[in-house]
């Protein structure tokens, strides 16, 4: 008997052409570079966002300067006029560094926008040219998590998190700068501390990179059975499977809730962690630093000044032990969106196509055509088919459901390919035609 599957069971697009094999391959965010090349088109919008926001990072490193002077030389030395005139700099860099915060904030989401709508185009213009035998396999409700979840993934990554983990760079390493030409010996201690405060991020960001892709694979499967539950909702109430339905959604939903709890626990315990060793390291710099004061080896201006500085360095710390699992993130959504532009349609086009001789009689010849859907290799749809319509001939293929009259249409048209056989359109096999001449 000959059997059509309209619709085959899906597959998990992962699984395609052994693109991205498995969930436990490491993830690298030297993905995150692959995004580079489509903001060439926006490269001023970039540069002066990142003018911006260098900015506004050293207005903020300015401001431990300005409580050295501002201590030493308006309070110590009970001038009215140097207080003054530190109080007057220290709001020009306000205004300063909230103009540049205005720039860089616009420039950077105008630029993220942009992008993510140039790469959300390549990508449905690249899968909408993909032969129906992948979609045969692949559940559509991934497709569209790819291009709606994770890219909206991406674009806070770009809009946010990129901005967020340049600006803390600059203060964390600019705070240690400073800190060095304040206090060379508190500086080796400080940096000492923070060396072992960092030894968390690599422990634990292993971790969340894991989950992070086991997550988002599980929201796949959450979209997917929400599509094909609204596609088939007439066949679910006709045999009254909506509660069969429910349990299963249940199951996806709480799968996915499973993975989501594990990697907030992981990234908040990383966040206690490196907050718990930062801050306490602060406590040490002024324990010693308190006894430098006392026995004249430093000013009161230069430990505040110190001071500001570590707290910046700490809190920059920490903010980057936060980026490091939002990263993580977007590199799993770079590598799961790249995977849809990775995907070679089953069927090509010859890249010397014949030129389709035109004639008023077309005859279209099935010879011996035998075909079996992707999902159903086992089970022949068409076995040794043979078929000739000749012009202006009109004929009726008639039989049950299944047997094979939309897969005889769906191979004219190279939806598919055959198996084994050849269909001719006149002399001429359709697979050495353009797809443009054939349709």
């Amino acid at each position: 008997m000959i059997k059509l599957f309209l619709k085959a069971p899906s597959k998990k697009l992962i699984e395609r052409n052994s693109v991205k094999k498995n969930a436990s391959k490491k993830l690298e965010l030297r993905k995150l570079f692959r995004l580079v090349p489509y903001f060439a088109p926006y490269k001023r919008e970039v540069l002066f966002a990142f003018l911006a926001l260098m900015i506004t990072a050293l207005m903020v490193l300015f401001f431990g300067k300005a409580i050295k002077y501002l201590i030493d030389f308006g309070f110590a030395k009970n001038s009215q006029f140097s207080l003054n005139l530190v109080l007057l700099i220290f709001i020009l860099a306000v205004a300063i560094m909230a103009v540049a915060g205005y720039y860089r904030s616009f420039l950077i989401n105008t630029a993220s926008e942009k992008v993510i709508a140039d790469l959300r185009k390549r990508v449905y213009e690249h899968v909408i040219r993909v032969s129906a035998e992948f979609f045969e396999i692949t559940k559509a409700g991934d497709v569209v998590s790819r291009l709606t979840l994770d890219t909206n993934i991406l674009y806070s990554t770009l809009s946010n998190t990129i901005s967020f983990l340049l600006r803390n760079l600059i203060l964390f390493f600019g705070g240690l700068c400073f800190l060095f030409f304040t206090s060379p010996k508190l500086s080796l201690i400080s940096l000492l501390l923070i060396i072992i405060a960092i030894m968390p991020i690599f422990i634990l960001g292993r971790l969340v990179k894991n989950l992070t892709h086991q997550s988002q694979n599980s929201l796949s499967l959450v979209s997917s059975h929400i599509e094909e539950s609204i596609n088939g909702i007439k066949t679910i109430q006709s045999y009254l499977c909506e509660d069969k339905e429910v349990k299963n959604f249940n199951n996806f939903v709480d799968g996915s809730l499973k993975f989501v709890i594990e990697k907030t626990r992981i990234k908040s315990l990383m966040v206690a962690m490196v907050i718990s060793l930062a801050f306490g390291s602060i406590a040490i710099i002024i324990l010693i630093g308190g006894h430098d004061v006392l026995n004249g080896k430093m000013s009161s201006g230069e430990l505040s000044s110190f001071l500001f500085y570590s707290i910046i360095s700490a809190t920059s710390l920490v903010a980057l032990s936060q980026i490091a699992g939002q990263l993580q993130s977007a590199s799993a959504s770079v590598e799961r969106i790249f995977e849809l532009l990775e995907i070679s349609s089953p069927v090509k086009q010859s890249s010397n196509c014949q030129q389709f001789i035109e004639n008023k009689n077309i005859t279209i010849n099935f010879n011996n055509v035998s075909f079996a859907y992707p999902s159903r290799k086992d089970s022949k749809i068409l076995h040794n088919f043979n078929l000739s319509i000749k012009s202006g001939q009109r004929i009726a293929i008639v039989g049950s459901s299944g047997s094979g009259k939309s897969t005889i249409l769906q191979l004219l048209l190279r939806f598919y390919d055959v198996d084994a056989g050849a269909i001719n359109l006149n002399s001429q096999d359709i697979r050495s035609l353009s797809l443009e001449d054939l349709r």
